[in-house]
């Protein structure tokens, strides 16, 4: 995996991804267009070239990039979800307007679009970076920096918030995971911003390995500080940061150590086991489930919950609740958009501003109760349309493309520096599909820390 990848390599894979492709989307069109589901013909059509597309895209990318992993490549499954979700296998489907259609491609090609110009441009960007006077200067004061010191700062910081909602909850909430709806506590007792050091736990693990590596802590003192951090994030019962924690930790192994495709592979699955199982987890929680479908298999619960009208697989059902439904979300607001000519004009793009400033606390901006995005969770796409409208769709998915391809690079590039930058990539394309993890003030928090903590050579 840190070897690039030969030329044999690299046609073998792209063959054996275009079989498998067809393979795969021979067997979908064959099963939606069977008298079962008899979905439209032209709705098909329309499914199997969009992944047609993504497929060609997807296996050049691994040409161009030379890498597996790549934000192009990851930025695929996003497609994906987007195709899939033109199926009508929810109740809550129905046709996404015209400007609805242009605003996912639009944004789907800017964020290509700058990756691939940020990919031709890496090698004028990296010297910049490396002989420009105001990085030069951020440079000596990181060098200045007590490393050690802010990580042990960082993880008692996460301990001690940790007790303090503990004690709010009256729980520890993986000792009741079978008899209360512990995440559901949790996250009614967080304290605001405070907590953003108890989420700071799925990246600790991380920072202490890449520290642990680099002979700044003891191997005793990483192992101390990952198991503690594991058990506190483990008790928020929360999937996004459950797998932020596997993105991060695989990268850092990566980084130091030879890897092999099938060990990435490997941790790809667990990642989405973990996620699953999370999720059963906290379906378990759920008091309606407990009483009302205790009886009933998983695939009939999931049914119920996704209320199709078709008895789908396990898999069908997540990608209808954890993807379809989120688009159809995204066609809603965009048409709310629309129709009252509204612009946030930055609100959404750059809300850590907004919450470090306390612009919103203030009344000096208010969010439409209409564009209500944690409840909804549209996507990633909506907050650019609704700050600016089209111009923002294209503008700012592409920097979020140039920034994927930049981080990428750094990482193999071999600077410690990129190990958490590219990690965050690769954690917001990942929930692309259910919220836009670019503008949140986690994020944001974590690289100024991941650029303070770690020294690059």
């Amino acid at each position: 995996m840190t070897d690039q990848i030969s030329v044999k390599k690299i046609i073998l894979l792209t063959s054996a991804i275009f079989l498998v492709a067809f393979l795969f989307y021979g067997f979908l069109y064959l099963r939606y267009s069977n008298d079962y589901f008899k979905i439209d013909h032209n709705i098909l059509l329309n499914f199997m070239l969009i992944n047609g597309i993504n497929t060609v895209v997807f296996s050049t990318s691994i040409l161009f990039y030379k890498k597996y992993l790549n934000p192009v490549s990851l930025f695929c499954l996003f497609v994906f979800y987007y195709a899939f979700s033109l199926l009508p296998l929810s109740p809550n489907f129905s046709e996404y307007s015209k400007s609805s259609n242009t605003v996912i491609i639009v944004t789907i090609i800017s964020f290509i679009s700058g990756s691939i110009f940020a990919f031709y441009n890496k090698e004028s960007l990296y010297n910049f970076l490396l002989f420009n006077n105001f990085i030069k200067k951020i440079k000596k004061i990181k060098s200045q920096i007590n490393s050690r010191l802010i990580l042990y700062v960082l993880f008692y910081s996460s301990i001690i918030v940790f007790f303090i909602e503990i004690y709010l909850i009256g729980y520890i909430p993986v000792f009741k995971m079978f008899s209360k709806f512990v995440y559901e506590d949790a996250n009614d007792h967080m304290i605001n911003f405070l907590h953003y050091f108890v989420v700071l736990s799925s990246v600790l693990p991380a920072f202490s390995y890449i520290l642990y590596k680099n002979n700044v802590i003891s191997k005793r003192e990483y192992f101390l500080i990952h198991a503690i951090s594991f058990f506190i994030n483990f008790n928020f019962f929360s999937r996004q940061f459950l797998l932020l924690y596997m993105i991060s930790l695989y990268f850092a192994y990566l980084f130091h150590n030879k890897s092999s495709f099938k060990f990435g592979i490997t941790v790809i699955s667990l990642m989405i086991m973990m996620f699953l199982t999370v999720g059963f987890l906290r379906f378990m929680q759920d008091n309606t489930y407990k009483t009302e479908n205790q009886d009933k298999k998983q695939i009939e619960y999931l049914n119920n919950i996704s209320n199709s009208k078709y008895k789908l697989s396990v898999l069908e059902n997540y990608l209808t609740i954890y993807s379809s439904n989120r688009f159809y979300e995204l066609n809603k607001m965009i048409n709310e958009k629309d129709s009252t000519n509204y612009y946030g004009y930055g609100m959404y793009t750059f809300k850590p501003i907004v919450s470090v400033l306390f612009l919103n606390r203030l009344n000096l901006v208010d969010y439409d109760s209409k564009f209500n995005i944690p409840n909804a969770v549209p996507t990633f796409v909506v907050d650019a349309y609704l700050d600016f409208g089209i111009t923002g769709s294209i503008l700012i998915n592409f920097i979020y493309g140039f920034i994927s391809t930049i981080f990428f690079y750094s990482f193999w590039k071999k600077k410690k520096s990129g190990i958490i930058n590219f990690s965050i990539i690769v954690f917001c394309i990942a929930m692309m599909t259910f919220m836009n993890y670019f503008n949140t003030f986690f994020v944001w928090f974590v690289l100024i820390i991941n650029n303070l903590l770690i020294k690059d050579e």
